[in-house]
């Protein structure tokens, strides 16, 4: 057995698994939309839901024939119509989500049906195609009912009469002309694999699905069916008969079968399963055959491109006998085979088998394989156990064979979608990709994927040190890559040093090319030329030549290039006699080094700057006196400009430069911006930090202030004047207009003032001023808060008058309190008889009633119903809720979901085994009742729609501010 473990296998018991009473011998097996039906018996169909944990349901076939007969199951994508037919050419249609199953008429046998999948309805299958054991291809369509709408015969046979079909897979290509749709349909038989494309109206297939009725059907003597009759007495035509019509038909694309071995049925299976097909794998005896579906090829008939066709395909032996395949299923990157005693895995690339699972031998031999559309899981069975694969990390080796095969567009593709699971191979992908493009002499491209490789710096630069003239060209490129990369302060280094080696490279380059004359070694001198020069006047290159001018000189000198030596000169002088905003933006910084003042005064000159671009250049002035003071008047009258006076990083700025350069005007600066925080143009904290940094006090005490951080204020002002520290207490005063005025608490008012009291009688001051705050804080402060700060010794004089007063206040208190206890008893006995009313009262549940969130049935999964009428699964209100609840809460929830589900096996494996005792069992119940309860207050506590945390969140912006910036950028030109 393969341990590679691209696929993972969960097996399943299917008697014992589902606690069946019946017999259990699986013969057919199908999966669709999360929907397991099985034949168990031979009358009695199994349906399960594979998706939550509904109880399994056994459906009975009436009247059905006796012994083992049953031929053939089919079921929709939809998981919600089924057909079964008998050998004996007994059919009956079964509604799954009903149960309900109806006898249909005895004829043929049904070996495939191709579903549509443009029509998903309940109540109808809508118009599919039959293939029958006799060859023919029927169009028919069936409603819940189980009343046939109408049968017609779409073609007798293909080929040959008589000639089974194995299976009919329906695909529509496009739709921009509803009335000539673009469809592909293939058909199977055991010896060709037909596709044809056609046009089918897609309105009169609405028609059909909309004029259905119940009716009473007739039978044909030609085949033996139930056809229905439209009002006016005709059936309707049939809406895939364009697909077969001779012109369609004479573009058909054929495959035909090379296996030596005849075989009574084939498999077809196509990827992706429900969309447009792009790949396919057909099997037909002992052999099969892997191709492409290339839809935008002009003659139809090369639509299937058949890629490898491998014969007699690894026939297991068993106790002395080959084993046929049973069935076939196609994924991305693979196709499995089930054979009776094991299911392979065979490459898409390499063809060669990457995955071998045995079944072990008592859980008997694999009967089918068949693949769920809507999970992409497979599923075997024998007849006794169902087997689940899943796919897992299934293109782990993917890239390898991609390399090996020389397509490394695709290989890169796959290693970099598994570049967090395997960073190396996608770093091996990008050194093998960069080798075959140096063979090719491609060398811009390779060093285009090596810079943004791994590989050490040295072991690239040695690939391409040559003088050859490509190989130059991709050290160029390289370099080019590189410098890119390194734009941080920590890399000025690593810059500087690829700059002078570009520089280096470039005038090498240009020096031959002078050397070697001639009229197009001319042209290419100007190329180069001009290329040097387009180098020199970058930002970054610019800045360095300005610093580093004799050591660039040196270099130029050493090549004998005087053209570009007199070229940097040039634009150094032409550069101060610019007046474009991008010459300012890109240059200002390196020419007020030298010349502060003249740069300034240019930049007061030129009205269309945006002054927040400088940023830069005044960090740079900070440190420069000479500097600062070119730049205060400019920064001064930016920030009265109608876009500067509401930019913060300009204000910051120049809140900075006060600080160090003007201190006296930075107090008188913070006033005149205002005193709300809301509003003021400036970052609080930063100017806060700025100003304690400096040792400017009265400004500390002002942001203090303004920052609504009142006792820091007090505390500081303190330390310089107490009519200082009462003005910070003056801030939180009621003002008269209350409407527009801030509401300070009436506690934080009265540490303020306590603080203050504290200090003056700290201090020795007389008790009469100390007495005198009373007033001065509006009251806010009694006689009693400061009686503890007196020394114990003191005379009583001094606090009679307020005493009594303070008395009557507290006797008026009481009343007040009284009354208010009066009325909230009264309040209280209010909401008890409610809570009482409350406790009795019902929530009925319908049958059609939905979940809120995903808008499916309510009663297919656990549910929480609001007394609002709100109703949600548990999984969709869990994801609502997950974003209201603290960090605390939600791994709280976790934890509790995670015990819930270990409490479940728990259970589940002792039911299952019957060892553990009755005591045992109820203590495992009782705690998954309680975890469960803890899960409903988490999240059933309030409707997340109307309830308390809707109302709560109703000022919280639909977009956080990452996700407004990334959807802001997309609508940029």
């Amino acid at each position: 057995m393969s341990t590679n473990g691209i696929f993972l296998r969960t097996s399943q018991d299917i008697k014992r698994d589902l606690r069946l009473s019946s017999p259990v011998k699986l013969s057919h097996l199908r999966v669709c939309n999360g929907i397991l039906l099985a034949a168990i018996g031979p009358s009695t169909i199994l349906k399960l839901s594979v998706s939550n944990a509904e109880k399994p349901v056994e459906i009975n076939l009436p009247n059905a024939p006796a012994g083992p007969s049953l031929a053939h199951l089919h079921l929709s994508p939809t998981g919600l119509h089924a057909i079964v037919s008998f050998l004996g050419g007994e059919n009956y249609y079964i509604h799954t989500k009903t149960g309900n199953c109806f006898a249909l008429k005895k004829r043929s046998v049904i070996m495939t049906v191709g579903w549509n999948g443009e029509i998903q309805k309940d109540d109808e299958t809508g118009p599919i195609l039959v293939g029958t054991s006799r060859g023919g291809i029927y169009e028919t369509s069936i409603n819940s009912a189980g009343t046939i709408t109408y049968f017609k015969e779409i073609k007798n046979s293909l080929v040959e009469k008589d000639t089974p079909i194995s299976d009919i897979q329906l695909r529509m290509i496009s739709d921009e002309d509803e009335k000539n749709s673009r469809w592909i349909c293939f058909v199977s038989q055991t010896a060709k694999l037909f596709s044809v494309v056609g046009f089918v109206d897609l309105p009169a297939m609405q028609t059909i699905t909309k004029s259905a009725t119940q009716f009473i059907g007739t039978s044909t003597l030609q085949s033996g069916w139930m056809v229905g009759m439209g009002p006016s007495g005709d059936a309707p035509e049939p809406v895939f008969a364009q697909l077969f019509n001779p012109k369609s038909l004479g573009s058909t694309s054929v495959l035909s079968a090379q296996s030596a071995t005849p075989s009574k049925k084939a498999f077809l299976a196509l990827y992706p399963p429900t969309d447009e097909p792009k790949r396919f794998v057909w099997l037909s005896g002992s052999s099969y055959t892997i191709g492409r579906v290339d839809l935008s090829v002009e003659n139809a008939k090369e639509a299937m491109i058949e890629e490898k066709t491998i014969q007699n395909f690894r026939l297991p032996r068993v106790e002395g006998n080959l084993e046929e395949a049973v069935g076939v299923a196609l994924s991305e990157w693979h196709a499995l085979i089930a054979f009776p005693s094991r299911i392979t895995a065979v490459s898409l690339y390499s063809y060669a088998t990457a995955y071998e699972d045995r079944i072990p031998i008592e859980m008997g031999s694999i009967r089918g394989l068949t693949k769920d559309a809507s999970s992409e899981y497979n599923w075997a069975f024998t007849e006794t156990h169902s087997f689940k694969y899943r796919s897992n990390d299934e293109a782990r080796y993917v890239w390898r064979v991609l390399l090996d095969k020389g397509d490394y567009a695709k290989a890169v593709v796959v290693a970099r979608n598994r570049q967090t699971i395997d960073p190396s191979a996608f770093e091996w992908v990008l050194r093998r990709q960069a080798d075959k493009y140096i063979q090719d002499k491609n060398y811009i491209a390779a060093a285009e994927i090596l810079a943004h490789s791994s590989e050490p710096f040295e072991t690239v630069v040695l690939r391409f040190l040559s003088t050859e003239e490509d190989r130059r060209t991709g050290l160029k490129t390289f370099l080019e890559k590189k410098l890119q990369q390194y734009q941080g302060a920590e890399d000025r280094i690593k810059r500087e040093a690829l700059t002078i080696w570009l520089l280096e490279v470039q005038l090498e380059e240009l020096a031959e090319s002078r050397r070697s004359g001639g009229d197009t070694e001319g042209d290419r001198t100007r190329q180069l030329t001009k290329q040097l020069q387009g180098f020199l006047t970058r930002k970054s290159v610019l800045e360095f030549v300005s610093t580093n001018r004799e050591s660039v000189y040196k270099l130029i000198v050493s090549h004998a290039d005087f053209d570009t030596q007199l070229y940097i000169a040039n634009e150094l002088k032409v550069l101060k006699k610019q007046s474009a905003p991008d010459f300012f933006y890109k240059y200002a910084p390196i020419l007020a080094k030298h010349i502060p003042r003249h740069v300034f005064q240019a930049l007061l000159t030129v009205p269309k700057l945006r002054p927040n671009r400088f940023l830069s250049l005044f960090t740079q002035c900070q440190n420069d006196r000479e500097m600062a003071q070119a730049a205060l008047p400019y920064l001064e009258a930016a920030v009265r400009t109608p876009t500067g006076k509401g930019d913060v990083a300009l204000q910051n700025m120049l809140i900075a430069m006060y600080s160090t350069h003007r201190p006296k005007m930075l107090k008188g600066h913070l006033e005149s911006l205002g005193i709300d925080r809301n509003s003021i143009p400036y970052n609080i904290d930063y100017a806060l930090r700025t100003c304690q940094q400096s040792g400017h006090d009265e400004c500390v005490i002002f942001l203090y202030c303004v920052n609504e951080m009142f006792l820091e204020a007090v505390d500081i002002a303190l330390k310089i004047d107490i009519n200082l520290a009462k003005s910070c207490a003056r801030w939180m005063e009621p003002g008269d207009d209350f409407l527009c005025e801030k509401f300070y608490p009436e506690e934080l008012r009265r540490r303020v003032w306590l603080k203050i009291a504290s200090h003056v009688i700290q201090m020795g001051g007389e008790a009469a001023e100390a007495i005198g705050l009373l007033k001065e804080s509006q009251d806010v402060i009694k006689i009693q808060d400061i009686l503890p700060f007196f020394p114990q010794f003191v005379k009583i004089e001094h606090f009679k008058e307020p005493l009594c007063e303070c008395l009557r206040e507290h006797s008026t208190k009481i009343q007040e309190l009284q009354r208010n206890m009066k009325e909230a008893t009264q309040i209280a006995t209010d909401i008890r008889d409610r809570c009482v009313k409350l406790d009795k009262r019902t929530t009925v549940i319908r049958a059609g009633e939905v979940c809120t969130s995903c808008f499916r049935s309510l009663l297919s999964r656990p549910f929480f119903a609001h007394s609002c009428r709100h109703f949600f699964h548990r999984d969709c209100l869990e994801t609502i809720v997950r974003p209201f609840l603290s960090k605390g809460r939600i791994a709280l929830l976790d934890e509790l979901v995670k015990l819930e589900l270990r409490l479940i096996d728990l259970l589940n494996a002792e039911e299952q085994v019957g060892t553990g005792s009755v005591a045992h069992v109820l203590d495992k119940e009782r705690k998954l009742t309680e975890v469960n309860a803890q899960i409903g207050e988490l999240l059933g506590d309030d409707c997340p729609l109307c309830g308390d945390r809707a109302i709560e969140s109703i000022d919280t912006p639909f977009f956080t501010d990452d996700e407004y910036i990334r959807d802001a950028n997309t609508w940029k030109l």
